[in-house]
């Protein structure tokens, strides 16, 4: 059974390199549809499927049992409605394979080449949305403000998104995540705010690792006095 990898051959690659130039205005134009949407959960899903159709076309080498089971078994709301691996292992056996191969690897891998193109082509916000949707795939969830939470020490995708419903960011992003999590559990330890055990479990080793950190540097800097 062929595997998705990154390295299919210097042809292989050609060919998928020219299929995706054959079909680059008509993703263009899938892409500023769903820009020109609401941009909902509901309306990401759909504008993924259609990104999972046009990959299973590609021409490289591929798992095609998974591929199969990307187009019939709901998966992908799962996925990136930040449900566990655990949970998502429930609607097929090959579930797991599914989130981690083919959404956690290889979709972001197709897609982040197809933004490279847009980005040469001068479509730039087409190409910002397509890189925001492969870090979603990679991560496992399904806005920027949740993936952003989770590069920055809060690895559950569940908890993740419930703090990104919690916590108000800066758009600007002034004021860094990890930062905005730390004034958070600030709250959270003098009983201002609340959120789930998991969640706060989550932010208490994020604190207490911060600290470590935090620690390191001190110790560094009197080292060097």
């Amino acid at each position: 059974m062929a595997h998705f990898r990154r390295d299919s051959g210097s042809r292989e690659a050609k060919y998928s390199s020219l299929y995706i130039d054959k079909f680059i205005d008509e993703l263009i134009e899938n892409v500023d549809t769903y820009i020109c949407s609401s941009q909902d959960f509901d309306k990401l899903m759909a504008f993924i499927q259609q990104l999972d159709a046009f990959v299973a076309s590609l021409p490289i080498s591929k798992d095609d049992e998974l591929s199969e089971i990307v187009s019939k078994v709901p998966i992908r709301d799962k996925w990136y409605g930040g449900y566990s691996i655990k949970e998502i292992e429930k609607l097929n056996e090959k579930a797991s394979d599914v989130c981690t191969q083919y959404y956690g690897f290889h979709f972001p891998w197709i897609i982040n080449a197809i933004a490279k193109k847009m980005n040469i082509l001068g479509n730039v916000d087409e190409a910002k949305v397509l890189e925001e949707i492969s870090l979603f795939s990679e991560i496992g969830v399904y806005d920027i403000k949740s993936a952003k939470i989770y590069l920055s020490g809060i690895k559950s995708c569940e908890c993740a998104m419930e703090l990104a419903a919690l916590i108000v960011t800066d758009d600007d992003l002034a004021t860094p995540v990890k930062d905005q999590l730390m004034d958070y559990y600030d709250l959270l330890e003098s009983g201002q705010t609340e959120c789930s055990e998991k969640a706060y479990r989550w932010l208490k080793l994020l604190n207490i690792n911060e600290g470590r950190v935090a620690r390191r540097i001190i110790k560094k800097e009197n080292s060097s006095c």
